[in-house]
């Protein structure tokens, strides 16, 4: 794996077609989950010659997650590639169940950078809370909670995102996603 990274870089003359030799090599030998991570992005992204397949991405993405390896399991990048291949090309519930998964993962992860890490945050993805909130809106991967989609709505239009805020309109529009009080005063105007 180590070999491949170098390779990927092109360093101590090393090719990038040798780190797709060396990463398949690791994950052939080793079922090494960095490995297929590495491969998983370079099929995502389509690099240097390599065309972009996404399903192949998938795979390799896949595969890498069922190792449960610590490392990946609170890797933000990679959960959040991962997460927006399975929704984009979910076939079943199980997909959607595990994309909602990775994103809520993050999220929590990011809660814990900011709460023990000085209130800076390493990655941010923009729509990650509006991708949240689609999906308990529609009640896709989790059970449907327009209070839940507000919440994630909130926290995306706060981030400056529009059609998050556009989502949160129709849904007050809509009487939906608020609760008590605020849901009869909603209803009264």
């Amino acid at each position: 794996f180590c070999l491949g990274e170098l390779a990927e870089k092109e360093e101590g003359g090393l090719t990038f077609q040798q780190a797709i030799d060396f990463y398949t090599q690791a994950v052939e030998k080793d079922k090494d989950p960095h490995a297929l991570k590495r491969l998983g992005i370079i099929y995502q992204e389509g690099r240097k010659g390599v065309p972009q397949n996404e399903e192949q991405s998938l795979c390799y993405f896949r595969e890498a997650y069922k190792s449960k390896d610590l490392d990946l399991s609170i890797d933000t990048d990679f959960l959040y590639r991962f997460g927006c291949l399975l929704e984009a090309h979910s076939t079943n519930i199980n997909d959607l169940q595990q994309t909602f998964k990775c994103f809520k993962r993050i999220v929590e992860f990011q809660d814990v950078q900011r709460q023990y890490g000085g209130g800076v945050v390493r990655e941010d993805y923009p729509d990650l809370e509006l991708r949240l909130g689609r999906m308990c809106e529609e009640g896709r991967g989790t059970p449907q909670n327009d209070e839940q989609a507000v919440y994630y709505y909130k926290v995306a239009a706060g981030k400056g995102n529009a059609e998050a805020r556009e989502r949160l309109d129709i849904l007050h529009a809509q009487g939906r996603g608020l609760t008590g009080i605020a849901q009869r005063s909603c209803v009264v105007m």
